[in-house]
């Protein structure tokens, strides 16, 4: 008898903050979109030029009210730097448009707010050193071109084992065998004419 007391009153705690916590959200909600729409009337956000393009600062919500992004529009195109967020208000993304293109430094996060990812874009292409995250934290990183891997990179595993250590050329990985993908085939003249590295600075295991 005593076990099916406590089994129905966890039941019900359960439910009453399920209620709870529904409602608070509700509420939040439409909070927030109602001062959405008094900065609307106020003609401070989510404004249009004579041409109905977008243009200004926008804000945009999600479902339950937390802020989905904000930035500006300059004729229907993103521009200037712009931040997204996730569902549970964690950042999201961040970053500069140029032209409605990404452009310069971005970061990327998980919604638990770690870093996703971070690296820079030219033209809305991924460009340069770039480095991912996993979840629990474990990495991979290396180089773009034109928003092709290109260059040397090292690639782990979600549990952090190396799967692939080499070169890339424009997104093609080089002399790659994928019964052996730890080799590397190059000869160091072959690696300084073709990626443009001081070999000196290279430490290759044999």
């Amino acid at each position: 008898m005593q076990l099916m007391k406590n089994w129905r009153e966890k039941k019900i705690f359960k439910y009453f903050f399920f209620i709870s916590e529904t409602f608070f959200t509700f509420v939040i909600s439409i909070k927030n979109k109602h001062k959405m729409e008094q900065k609307k009337a106020l003609n401070l956000i989510n404004l249009f030029n004579s041409e109905g393009k977008r243009h200004g600062y926008w804000e945009y919500y999600h479902y339950n009210g937390n802020l989905f992004y904000k930035g500006n529009y300059v004729n229907d195109k993103r521009d200037g730097y712009w931040e997204y967020y996730h569902s549970n208000g964690n950042l999201s993304y961040k970053g500069n448009f140029v032209n409605g293109n990404k452009h310069g430094y971005w970061e990327e996060y998980h919604s638990d707010g770690n870093l996703s990812y971070k690296g820079n874009y030219v033209d809305g292409e991924r460009h340069g050193y770039w480095e991912y995250y996993y979840y629990n934290g474990n990495s991979y990183k290396g180089n773009y071109v034109d928003g092709e891997r290109h260059g040397y990179w090292e690639e782990y595993d979600y549990n952090g084992n190396l799967f692939y250590k080499g070169f890339y050329d424009m997104g093609k990985r080089v002399n790659y065998n994928p019964d052996e993908p730890k080799q590397i085939e190059l000869t160091l003249d072959e690696i300084a004419s073709k990626f443009g590295i001081n070999v000196n600075q290279l430490k290759i295991k044999k």
